[in-house]
C-alpha cells in the first residue's frame, strides 16, 4: 500500500475518474438526445486522450507534495502528513497510455451503433453540427436525410417519402436558426408547434426523440415506486400508484400549480353531480 508505483497509479486514477465521472453525470440528465450523447462522449474522450500526452492535475498535485530524495509524501489539507513510499519495481508512467486506451475502447463498445448508419444519420438535426454559411448549408447532408427516409420507409407513403425530401431545406433553415438553444428544447417546440410547411419532415425528429439514450430517468421511476410502494402500502392500487408517480416525478413548483384544470376535470368527471360546499 506504501509502494511509490501504486500511489502514483492511485493519483493517476483520480484524474481519470474526474472524467468519466463527468461523462455519467451529463448522461443522467432528463434533458438530453442521442445527438448530445455523441457530443459528450467525444468530449470525453479528448479529455482522456489528452492525459496520455500530460498529466492531470492530481497527477501533479502528486509531484509536487513527494520528495523524491527522501521517498516522503505529503498529505492532508495541509501538508502536514508525512507518508514514506518505498520504491520497487518499473516506472508505473510507462503503462498510462495502454491503460486510458482500454478505458477509451471500454466506453467506446456501448455507443457503437450510435457511429452507425441510421442512428449516425440522426446528428444531421442537431443545430449545433450546422454550417453557418448559406452555400454549405443549402446542400448540407441531404444524402443522410434520403438516407433516413429509406431506412425508415415502412412508417411512409410514397407521397410522404417525396414530401420529406420536399421540406427538408426548410427544416433545415429554421433549426439553423437556433444554434444557441439547447438541442432537445429546439426539438420539443418544434414537435409540440409543428409548422405546416414541415409537418411530414418532423417524423423523423420523433423519431429521434424516442430514442433514449440513457436508462438513468428509467432506473430513478423505480427508485420513487420503491419508495411509494413499500411494505407499509402493498395494497395499493396501480391508479393510486401511477397518480403519485406523477406528482413526485413533475419538476413543477407547488406555488406556480394552477389546479383550476384539475378541478374542473374533477367536477365534470363525476357520474352524479357533485356537491360542493364553499
Amino acid at each position: 500500500m506504501q509502494s511509490k508505483k501504486f500511489v502514483k497509479f492511485l493519483y493517476f486514477l483520480l484524474d481519470v475518474m474526474k472524467v468519466l465521472s463527468d461523462l455519467s453525470k451529463s448522461f443522467q440528465r432528463d434533458e438530453f438526445c442521442i445527438t448530445d450523447l455523441l457530443v459528450h462522449l467525444e468530449a470525453g474522450i479528448s479529455q482522456l486522450d489528452v492525459l496520455k500526452l500530460q498529466r492531470g492535475p492530481k497527477y501533479q498535485a502528486f509531484e509536487k507534495r513527494y520528495n523524491g530524495q527522501t521517498g516522503v509524501l505529503k498529505s492532508g489539507v495541509k501538508n502536514n502528513h508525512e507518508l514514506k513510499l518505498s520504491k520497487p519495481g518499473t516506472t508505473v508512467e510507462d503503462g498510462f497510455p495502454s491503460f486510458i486506451s482500454k478505458v477509451i475502447a471500454y466506453i467506446n463498445q456501448p455507443f457503437s451503433s450510435l457511429r452507425k448508419e441510421p442512428y449516425s444519420y440522426f446528428t444531421v438535426f442537431d443545430p449545433k453540427e450546422m454550417p453557418q454559411d448559406q452555400a454549405d448549408l443549402a446542400t448540407y447532408r441531404n444524402k443522410e436525410v434520403r438516407s433516413l427516409v429509406d431506412y425508415f420507409h415502412h412508417f411512409f407513403s410514397d407521397d410522404e417519402k417525396q414530401r420529406i425530401i420536399e421540406q427538408w431545406p426548410i427544416l433545415r433553415q429554421q433549426l439553423a436558426r437556433q444554434k444557441m438553444h439547447k438541442t432537445l428544447n429546439v426539438f420539443s417546440n418544434i414537435v409540440m408547434s409543428p409548422p405546416n410547411d414541415v409537418k411530414d419532415c418532423l417524423v423523423l425528429i420523433d423519431l429521434l426523440i424516442t430514442l433514449s439514450p440513457s436508462t438513468a430517468k428509467c432506473e430513478r421511476g423505480f427508485s420513487t415506486m420503491n419508495q411509494l410502494k413499500n411494505s407499509m402500502r402493498t395494497l395499493m392500487n396501480q391508479d393510486t400508484l401511477t397518480a403519485l408517480m406523477r406528482v413526485r416525478s413533475s419538476n413543477l413548483n407547488a406555488t406556480n400549480f394552477c389546479p383550476t384544470p384539475a378541478i374542473q376535470h374533477w367536477m365534470s368527471g363525476a357520474k352524479t353531480k357533485r356537491h360542493v360546499d364553499l
